[in-house]
Parts: structure tokens; C-alpha cells; sequence
């Protein structure tokens, strides 16, 4: 099956032995830590996988965009930080301002080829699997980093979305659907670790994405980690979901134009803006039951505060 067949060696195919676990709740298993994921070590072995047919695999194989992929010589951690390191210049004729982008997380050159390919064909299953299958070693699914890892919690989001654009377009392979079950269920019992809905303005967390908003613009990336990190334990703070709805909304709205990874910010924004509205619903229907009780959150008078509490001309922005 050629190089696919060794791709992910020491990364997906410990996600896939849980994927063939009948029950899976409680089944956990060992994957490479996500720093260490970077092109050149990844190792495929579908060979084994069960709920992976060759069929399947050959489609990955012989797909122009993969093999780009599994063919990209290895890149060191020092270039992957530099090729997000770069700030565009202003662009005085449009009165564009140049933003910075040095806190933003490393991401392979091959892996960015590969956003912006699946960005130039949304409706290539292949591809979306594909992506599907990078975020699983990363996600919540395996157990080489602490539950709580807002990483691993990103990463469980972003598997979900591209095995369900898959499944949306038309594949329904037997290991993408267990897959789907099992990123659910660890996205349920990450839910279930806080009982009653808050609405604590005051985490640390907060008050960093509210310094970087306001003061320190090229923190956003900072916060959003750390806003990732106190969603995985508290998960039913409603004004951490909202926080985490605008901080990606706004990474992915101030990202460079050639920058594919800003896919990834809009569908976590796309998530936890669901996740703050259901929230607030709830938040809202114990308020008219228990007024005394339960706080309210309005969305509107605390997107007013965010800006309001910034120095002057410091919440706006020339484009």
C-alpha cells in the first residue's frame, strides 16, 4: 500500500485500536504527544485497523493532495514558528494595519497545503477524512496529555467537524462513524464535569482575552489557549463559551489572507457559539424560575463592556 501504509504509525493507529473497542467509554490508549506530530515522523499503519478497508486506504494513497503530504520532508520546530511569525506589512493605500502574529501556535507547512486545498475543494471527502484523521492523535480520544488540555479539547472539535463534513458529503465508513460516537461521548463527559451553569466574568483566563482584546492585540493567541484550558474545566461558564465564540471569530477574522488555519478558528467559533446561546437559554429559564437565585447574561450588554472598557480608539480599528 506504499508510504500511506506506514503514515501515523505512532500516532493514529493507537486512536483506531480504541475506535475498534466495543464499548469505548472507558477504553483509553496511548498516542504521541501532539507536539511531536510534524511531517516527516507521521506513520499511517491501516494495515491491522479493522474498520480501515483497503479500499479506503487506497483512495488516500492516490490522492494528489495526501501524497503531497506524506511525501513533505520533515520541517524543524524552528521553521514552523517562523512561517507564523511573519507580519504582513501595512498596506498604506488600503490604511490596512499590520497585525501581529508571533504567539500564534506552529503549524507544518504541509499541514497549512493541505487546509488550503481542502479550502479550495469543500466538497472533497477524501480530504476531509484525511484532516479528520491528523486531529484524532490530538484529541480527546487519546490519553498522552491531561483530560483538561484545551488542545486536546480543539482537537476533538475540529476531528468531529471534518469527519462530519465527510459523512455529510457522502462517505460513511464504519471507523468515521465510530470515530463520530466516541469524539461525542468524550465531548459529553467533558460537559459533565460542572453541574450548574455560571457566569464568573472574573477567571483568569478572562481577564487575559480582555487585556489582549483592549490593550495587547498580539496576546489573542494566549488567550484563546488559555480561554481552551478553563472551557475543558469549566465548560458550563457561559461567559467563557462567549469569550471563546469572540476570540475565534476574531483570530480568524484578523488572520492573513493566505492563512488556511484561520478555517480552524471559525469552526471552533462556529461551535461555542452554539454552546453560549445554549447555555444562555438555560441560564435564562432558571432566571424566570429562581430570579433571586440565578444570575442573567446578555450577550449584548457584555459585548458593550468589552468595548466600552478599552482606552480611547483603542476598540476600533482603520481598515
Amino acid at each position: 500500500m506504499g508510504k500511506i501504509s506506514y503514515l501515523l504509525r505512532a500516532t493514529v493507529l493507537p486512536v483506531l485500536v480504541v475506535l475498534q473497542a466495543c464499548g469505548g467509554a472507558d477504553t483509553e490508549t496511548t498516542a504521541t504527544p501532539a507536539s511531536s506530530v510534524n511531517v516527516g515522523t507521521l506513520k499511517f499503519a491501516f494495515e491491522g485497523a479493522e474498520n480501515l478497508t483497503p479500499s479506503e486506504v487506497a483512495a488516500m494513497e492516490s490522492h494528489t493532495d495526501v501524497a503531497e503530504f506524506l511525501n513533505a520532508p520533515p520541517e524543524s520546530a524552528t521553521a514552523k514558528a517562523a512561517a507564523v511569525a511573519v507580519t504582513s506589512p501595512a498596506d498604506t493605500r488600503n490604511n490596512e494595519t499590520p497585525l501581529p502574529h508571533t504567539t500564534q501556535a506552529p503549524v507544518s507547512s504541509a499541514e497549512r497545503l493541505l487546509l488550503k486545498a481542502y479550502l479550495n475543494h469543500p466538497k472533497d471527502a477524501t480530504l476531509a477524512n484525511f484532516l479528520g484523521l491528523l486531529s484524532l492523535p490530538r484529541s480527546l480520544l487519546a490519553n498522552s496529555a491531561p483530560k483538561q488540555s484545551g488542545d486536546r479539547l480543539k482537537h476533538t472539535i475540529l476531528a468531529q467537524y471534518f469527519l462530519s463534513r465527510a459523512r455529510d458529503l457522502g462517505s460513511n465508513p464504519a471507523w468515521q462513524q465510530r470515530a463520530l460516537t466516541l469524539l461525542q461521548l468524550r465531548l459529553d463527559q467533558v460537559m459533565a464535569r460542572q453541574s450548574t451553569i455560571t457566569a464568573e466574568e472574573n477567571h483568569p483566563a478572562h481577564q487575559v482575552f480582555n487585556r489582549a482584546f483592549n490593550e495587547r492585540e498580539g496576546d489573542r493567541y494566549l488567550a484563546l489557549a488559555q480561554l481552551l484550558d478553563d472551557y475543558a474545566m469549566e465548560p458550563k461558564n457561559v461567559y467563557t463559551a462567549f469569550t471563546l465564540t469572540a476570540s475565534n471569530l476574531w483570530i480568524g477574522g484578523e488572520g492573513e489572507h493566505n492563512d488556511p488555519t484561520v478555517l480552524h478558528n471559525f469552526v471552533l467559533g462556529s461551535y461555542f457559539s452554539i454552546r453560549v446561546m445554549d447555555l444562555a437559554q438555560q441560564l435564562e429559564v432558571a432566571w424566570t424560575q429562581n430570579p433571586k437565585a440565578t444570575p442573567r447574561f446578555r450577550m449584548a450588554t457584555i459585548l458593550g463592556g468589552v468595548l466600552g472598557s478599552a482606552p480611547p480608539l483603542a476598540g476600533h480599528r482603520t481598515w
